[in-house]
């Protein structure tokens, strides 16, 4: 029995002294586990930390310069608008009283009182000077398709007054319309229904015009006012539009975007 009982007590504390062990090292591995998680995590915490700091300052940054850059945008939209109120409130009185004539009535209207008594303050030079509008310096927040339809609407007007101004001794001058420089910019600018609607207008041809255009200059602001990234309705429409220009700068010998050109008659 002493040595039954010798052998069991020597089992039994084999027995505990393997689970004390085995307790022993769980422990430690835990312990170890546990503050090497600690220390990854304490890492992790810090580099979160510096991500977010940055992250922070770079959003900061950015937002600063979006808000610039938007400031910047609404400074050029409302000049641009502006501008062309006061380009439109300066275009001479003769634009209005042809327009209230047809197609048929053009050639004769020369020699009506009226329209000798609406050119007898005009020159060539008065034309030019009726647009000192520059928006070269606001391009680059309007983008280039407002720039051009701006180049457009300008160019359509004031050469518009001067064939008007010339048709007092050239009656072909009159008909306007049928300018070929002012059918490129036209048709470039314009969709081919709105083409055919300009044509098929016997009177008011020129309110007509004038609604087209500045209903697309509209737009294009309200889309930059709007924070929307705005491009022309097509990249061939742009080039097609800038081509135009680019020409017309050429055969007319001037550029209307820039007052210290002549006219050319």
């Amino acid at each position: 029995m002493d040595i039954l009982f010798t052998i069991v007590t020597a089992v039994l504390s084999s027995g505990m002294l393997v689970w004390v062990s085995q307790e022993w090292i769980s422990a430690r591995l835990r312990s170890s586990i546990q503050h090497e998680y600690d220390k990854q995590m304490e890492t992790l915490k810090a580099d979160l930390s510096r991500q977010a700091t940055f992250q922070a300052t770079a959003y900061a940054s950015f937002a600063e310069g979006q808000k610039a850059a938007m400031e910047r945008k609404l400074k050029a939209v409302d000049y641009v608008w502006s501008s062309l109120i006061d380009f439109r409130r300066k275009l001479p009185a003769i634009l209005g009283f042809v327009d209230l004539l047809t197609v048929d009535e053009y050639k004769k209207a020369k020699d009506d009182p009226t329209f000798v008594d609406l050119f007898e303050d005009l020159s060539e030079d008065k034309i030019i000077n009726l647009s000192p509008w520059d928006i070269e310096d606001v391009r680059p927040y309007v983008g280039e398709y407002l720039w051009s339809l701006i180049f457009v609407y300008r160019a359509v007007f004031l050469r518009t007054t001067l064939l008007l101004f010339m048709g007092r001794i050239d009656v072909k001058k009159m008909e306007w319309y049928k300018d070929e420089g002012i059918q490129k910019l036209l048709d470039a600018s314009l969709s081919k229904d709105e083409m055919a609607a300009f044509d098929k207008q016997q009177f008011g041809k020129i309110l007509w015009v004038q609604r087209q255009l500045e209903g697309k200059i509209l737009s294009a602001l309200h889309k930059i006012i709007s924070g929307e990234d705005f491009i022309s309705p097509s990249i061939e429409q742009l080039q097609r539009i800038q081509n135009v220009i680019a020409t017309v700068k050429v055969e007319a010998g001037y550029d209307p975007l820039n007052k210290k050109h002549k006219v050319s008659a």
